[in-house]
């Protein structure tokens, strides 16, 4: 198959106020230069759906997926839910449109073909009850359960290059033997974890590499 792109434009509806770093326009701007080099000749655009609630729920308390579903509070435009987290009204529908088509690009892989996830907010520093970093839901681990539980997979490396090290990601399979999680980072940069001696417990032993 050729290679695979898929985006919501639903996720630009996430909306984190003036000057905010995780913009909309970490969106628009990828998608302009790409029409400009007409890079869409070459790619399959991949048709989606927002996640549903169950396979998010494999990752993310369903406790704190009710709360994100219920903010901003009546009568305010933004919230924060940490001290760099934003959410407007249109945000926790942009997080599940966005883990779908998480979702959609492992379907395509496993179907032999390669895939460009352009999509927000971003995944990896949400922790199953937490949101931090711009993060809301854990993309990446979403679709990577996702995987194991339709025996797409029977194992799973996830590859973090991101200057900040994904402590959602790690703590989400810190336990677990059948994903690997291997992140090249800038430690002791935000959010401080990553060291090089967290490596998994239990069943999980070694199968985390910082």
């Amino acid at each position: 198959p050729r290679v695979g792109f898929v985006c919501d434009e639903f996720v630009m509806r996430h909306q984190t106020g003036e000057n905010h770093p995780e913009g909309s326009w970490r969106i628009y701007e990828p998608m302009l230069t790409m029409a400009h080099q007409r890079m869409f000749r070459e790619l399959e655009v991949l048709p989606h759906g927002i996640a549903e609630r169950e396979w998010v729920e494999r990752v993310h308390e369903r406790k704190y997926l009710e709360y994100l579903s219920r903010l901003p509070p009546e009568g305010m435009e933004y919230y924060h839910i940490s001290s760099d987290t934003v959410v407007s009204r249109d945000s926790f529908e942009a997080a599940m449109r966005a883990a779908g088509c998480g979702v959609r690009a492992v379907e395509w892989v496993i179907q032999g073909g390669s895939v460009f996830c352009l999509i927000r907010p971003p995944g990896h520093h949400a922790r199953p009850g937490f949101g931090m970093g711009f993060c809301l839901l854990n993309n990446i681990a979403i679709a990577a359960q996702y995987a194991l539980d339709k025996k797409l997979a029977e194992r799973v490396l996830i590859l973090d290059i991101d200057a900040h090290h994904g402590n959602g990601t790690q703590e989400i399979f810190y336990k677990r033997p059948e994903v690997i999680y291997f992140s090249t980072h800038l430690y002791p940069f935000y959010p401080g974890t990553g060291a090089l001696d967290e490596m998994g417990e239990d069943r999980g032993k070694f199968t985390t590499i910082n």
